[in-house]
């Protein structure tokens, strides 16, 4: 039996204000831009199709990454993150379920992307957010039945989504410290980094 389609959306349409420099180009020890190595995290997970979400300098980011990138533009991003799940939902769209990452959370393996789909698929969840000793992580599983709720959404989109979503919403531990992690300021970057090697 064939395992669902689960897609992958990576959202980075931020301004990335404190960071002072797009997220989505901060570059790997090997050169790699952030949003491409997320992607990866992604399609190595199993995830297919996968898109990125740009918003906030956009043409400067495209510009900067590789042809074969699968980019959407948000032209809305500043009304809120709302319209940019939107926007990457409705370029993936159909699918059975759906992992979003922010372009943010950095150090995620793909084995705990692995355990959060698996455990999704068979859980009957609407949706799932892994948590780490009990605190909540950036990474979220939803079926299709949340994404057409989420695309058929008409309110304010700086509405926070985990507060949108918490009476539909499974918790599941995973032992992986990183799904707490994101990075905001070139100082967690460089921080981050140096764990990382």
């Amino acid at each position: 039996m064939s395992r669902p389609c689960t897609a992958g959306l990576v959202t980075a349409a931020g301004a990335s204000s404190r960071m002072g420099t797009p997220k989505a180009l901060l570059a790997l020890p090997d050169g790699t831009p952030l949003a491409v190595h997320q992607l990866r995290r992604l399609q190595q997970a199993g995830c297919d199709p996968v898109t990125l979400v740009l918003g906030s300098e956009a043409a400067r980011i495209q510009a900067a990454l590789p042809d074969d990138v699968p980019a959407v533009v948000n032209a809305d991003w500043a009304t809120g993150r709302f319209s940019s799940i939107q926007t990457g939902l409705r370029a993936l769209w159909p699918f059975e379920a759906c992992v979003i990452l922010p372009v943010d959370a950095v150090g995620l393996s793909d084995h705990t992307i692995q355990q959060l789909i698996e455990f999704a698929d068979g859980s009957g969840s609407l949706a799932v957010r892994p948590t780490y000793q009990g605190q909540a992580g950036h990474l979220l599983w939803i079926d299709h039945t949340i994404a057409q709720r989420l695309l058929d959404y008409k309110g304010p989109m700086d509405t926070s989504l985990q507060d949108w979503l918490r009476n539909d919403t499974d918790l599941f531990e995973i032992d992986d410290p990183q799904l707490t992690a994101n990075v905001n300021t070139p100082e967690q970057w460089d921080q981050w980094l140096r764990l990382a090697q």
